[in-house]
């Protein structure tokens, strides 16, 4: 599948393209637009691309082409935009991923989306960084259970308890939710916990430091009963009752990562999350979370990549973590184990060296 970059200067563009130095700006967006309109996948990120640029130039190319996935991140397209955006969705029948973030659009342009996204084929959209509030997602909460959105990352933005408990019940056709670094509290975690769907695999809390022990023991327990495996919960304000909740969760889950960073939980906490995430399943390959300070947590991936290496082995590794002086012996032992097996360790052992290293 073809993938189209507007970045002129490397990645992206096609060989007949590469020396192309034009002197006007509008003259260069006129060349990425007719190069980008064959392909299927559009990154536009980050090119100073203004409204009028964007009505004028790359709005008329939607009529025209088929593209699944276009990345307009971090331009200057400002409300105007974003209610143009809608104009042209409900004619882009192919575009399955759309990435707005950064882009000025307030909840005026974001709204104007949420309202014609019924009528589109979008199951991934991207608002990160959009000084985004209620308003917009009250709007959402209206159509998001009538659309094919999946993923819905809106980072970075001032959503508060109340557009979270608006956006509940309507949340039941979503993978990934990300609300990374907004204005919840223990609140809005509550009343998310009480209905995370089935189907969610990847749940984004972190950055909202009015969230603590409360929201996450409420979350802890939905999530011994959901099939979410990525939760990120950096930058909150968690101590040992809520880790320790995570801890019971994280035996009967299908969590495989867990991102508790810059935190205020104490050693001891630490230590039981750490005893029984190095209860590895081999079955399972879960991914082992090596927790190598109070504040800081340091992944060890245990997935496809890892098979070859035996479950003793990567408890050996974490420990070698903790006291270097181990580490010499584990490498050897590495080194044995990569030259029995036939394929996929090379990249895996790799990460574990990495991890070591650190």
């Amino acid at each position: 599948m073809d993938t189209y970059s507007g970045d002129r200067g490397g990645g992206g563009v096609s060989e007949d393209s590469a020396n192309f130095a034009p002197t006007h700006p509008r003259q260069d967006l006129i060349i990425t637009m007719v190069e980008a309109a064959t392909v299927q996948n559009v990154n536009l990120a980050e090119q100073n691309i203004t409204f009028e640029q964007f009505v004028e130039l790359v709005a008329p190319v939607f009529s025209f082409s088929q593209w699944i996935s276009f990345d307009i991140s971090g331009n200057m397209l400002g409300p105007r935009g974003g209610a143009t955006m809608a104009g042209i969705l409900t004619m882009a029948s192919s575009l399955r991923e759309l990435n707005l973030s950064h882009n000025q659009l307030g909840d005026e342009g974001v709204i104007e989306i949420f309202r014609v996204l019924p009528h589109t084929n979008l199951t991934r959209l991207e608002l990160e960084g959009n000084y985004l509030t209620d308003r917009c997602v009250l709007e959402l909460a209206r159509t998001l259970n009538q659309s094919k959105v999946q993923e819905l990352l809106m980072s970075y933005n001032h959503i508060t308890d109340q557009g979270l408990l608006a956006l509940c019940p309507v949340i039941g056709n979503l993978k990934i939710l990300d609300l990374f670094s907004n204005q919840l509290s223990d609140e809005g975690i509550t009343a998310l916990s009480q209905v995370i769907p089935a189907c969610m695999t990847e749940l984004y809390l972190g950055g909202n430091v009015r969230v603590g022990d409360g929201g996450i023991v409420a979350l802890s327990r939905a999530l011994a009963v959901s099939n979410v495996r990525i939760l990120g919960l950096m930058e909150n304000s968690i101590t040992d009752v809520g880790v320790n909740a995570l801890t019971e969760a994280a035996k009967v889950s299908h969590l495989t990562e867990v991102l508790l960073n810059r935190n205020p939980w104490s050693c001891e906490a630490r230590e039981r999350l750490e005893r029984v995430l190095l209860v590895c399943d081999s079955a399972m390959y879960k991914t082992l979370i090596v927790l190598c300070s109070v504040r800081e947590i340091t992944r060890l991936g245990v997935n496809s990549s890892f098979k070859a290496i035996p479950i003793e082995l990567i408890r050996k590794i974490a420990l070698a973590i903790y006291d270097p002086a181990d580490i010499g012996g584990v490498s050897a032992e590495l080194s044995e184990n990569e030259e029995d097996s036939d394929e996929g360790e090379d990249e895996g052992v790799g990460d574990v060296d990495d991890v070591v290293g650190a």
